[in-house]
């Protein structure tokens, strides 16, 4: 009920070619033969009003010897649709909808192989390509399957990293004190993250930052220094905190203030200890 609102314009044909004969001709031979297309109620409408419309008139662009202005009045002067989006819809054949529902499906095996293999690049494309399909034509399976395969790298990034963060806190509390291979482990961890935020774009907040990992070392230095301002100095404790302090902020440039405030916190307890034992010894 809205086609009289729909001018046609064709390219690349030259100006002896009949539009209307093969237009008409790929009803008669084509549409009219294959009881598919037939069934296609809303195509065979647009195709009859082409070969009406084209019958007596027919526009023809040529962008380099053409008249724009005809079809520009043409334009100007057909009344159009006031809600675009409300008439058109996105139309396919049951052959047309089942070959996209195996083309996203293997774009979610994709993305889930992807992330196994940390290929963020690989991820992205497979995600764009979902995005782009959604866009275009709004069809609930399309849909549910980004949404999915979002839902899953979120969780797969998610549990990985919780799991990073509980094996440091282990190490980092364990009476051995961190390891060369714990810290370069963790270190790793934070650069992936800073690949991954390529991904931002679809996982939005969902997506950890790298500063959830710097911040969980922070919070671990604070929770052990408020527990070893309750302890002597000599506790060997001490030292496994001094030392693990100091191999982090080589590896972090982003402890360097804390470190340093540490430091001189402990350094200030040592001179305290040093000074009331000096009052003890007689002279």
């Amino acid at each position: 009920d809205r086609l009289d609102a729909i001018v046609y314009a064709f390219t690349k044909y030259s100006e002896k070619k009949n539009i209307n004969a093969v237009l008409t001709d790929i009803k008669n031979w084509k549409v009219n033969k294959d009881q598919l297309l037939r069934s296609d109620t809303a195509f065979v409408s647009v195709l009859s009003d082409m070969i009406d419309k084209t019958e007596e008139n027919t526009y023809k662009i040529d962008p380099i010897h053409g008249d724009r202005k005809i079809l520009i009045r043409k334009l100007k002067r057909t009344k159009g649709i006031q809600y675009p989006e409300e008439v058109f819809r996105f139309s396919m054949s049951g052959e047309t909808r089942a070959s996209i529902a195996n083309h996203v499906q293997k774009d979610k095996f994709s993305i889930i192989c992807a992330v196994k293999h940390k290929n963020n690049e690989l991820v992205m494309y497979y995600l764009n390509d979902l995005k782009i399909l959604q866009d275009l034509i709004k069809e609930s399976f399309v849909e549910d399957a980004y949404e999915s395969s979002i839902r899953c790298i979120s969780e797969s990034i998610s549990e990985s990293f919780k799991e990073i963060m509980r094996k440091f806190n282990r190490a980092f509390a364990s009476q051995d004190g961190l390891g060369e291979d714990d810290i370069r482990d963790y270190k790793a961890a934070v650069e992936y993250l800073q690949q991954i935020q390529i991904l931002k774009e679809h996982l939005g907040s969902s997506l950890l930052s790298p500063e959830t990992l710097m911040q969980n070392i922070i919070s671990e230095l604070h929770e052990r220094s408020r527990a070893l301002n309750e302890e002597e100095l000599y506790n060997s404790l001490v030292g496994i905190y001094l030392n693990n302090l100091r191999m982090l902020n080589n590896s972090f440039k982003e402890l360097e203030i804390y470190y340093r405030n540490s430091c001189k916190e402990f350094d200030e307890r040592f001179y305290l200890l040093v000074q009331s034992a000096r009052e003890l010894i007689p002279t």
